[in-house]
């Protein structure tokens, strides 16, 4: 659940982006999310990102934040 923004998947950077503030969200970020919403039927659960995570996606987007990679 992202309500801040309009997200666009960028298939190649396995990531998404928003429309409107450019934050991004790569595939192996750490996250710390809320649960919203369990439906067992649907075997769905709505998540909300908590505030660490946004901030994350804020100084990447102005260049502040940088994720330290561990070699392969």
């Amino acid at each position: 659940n992202m309500k801040d923004d309009y997200y666009i998947f960028m298939e190649k950077e396995h990531s998404l982006v928003g429309e409107r503030t450019k934050k991004r969200f790569r595939v192996g970020d750490t996250a710390k999310v809320r649960i919203e919403n369990v439906d067992i039927e649907r075997r769905q659960i709505d998540m909300a990102l908590e505030g660490d995570a946004r901030d994350k996606a804020q100084a990447r987007k102005s260049g502040i934040w940088r994720k330290n990679k561990l070699p392969h």
